[in-house]
């Protein structure tokens, strides 16, 4: 299958696997898991948002974020508003993260 772009990866597969697990990670409260379909809606709320409170195409937007499901939503909603991504590691120190 031919995916022109990361949007369009994220509508097919939603559509085709609306019910399948898409993004999960194990917790000690157990598993935090992500439908396709949730993934899709999840990311387009959060894009909805970011637009709503004045993120505009070509603006940065930066996630701080640990490794979890909604890190993954995150990325999709800020490509889905027109941000440009910047993904930052956890383990920055405040004086890396003041730099970037």
């Amino acid at each position: 299958m031919d995916q022109t772009n990361v949007l369009l990866f994220l509508e097919n597969r939603t559509e085709a696997l609306e019910n399948k697990i898409a993004l999960g990670m194990k917790s000690s409260l157990g598993w935090n898991e992500l439908t396709f379909k949730g993934l899709g809606v999840l990311s387009r709320r959060l894009a909805n948002y970011l637009i709503n409170n004045n993120i505009d195409k070509g603006d940065k937007l930066a996630i701080l974020s640990e490794s979890m499901p909604e890190w993954g939503a995150a990325l999709f909603a800020s490509v889905l508003a027109g941000a440009i991504t910047i993904p930052l590691d956890i383990k920055l120190t405040f004086f890396e993260l003041d730099s970037i």
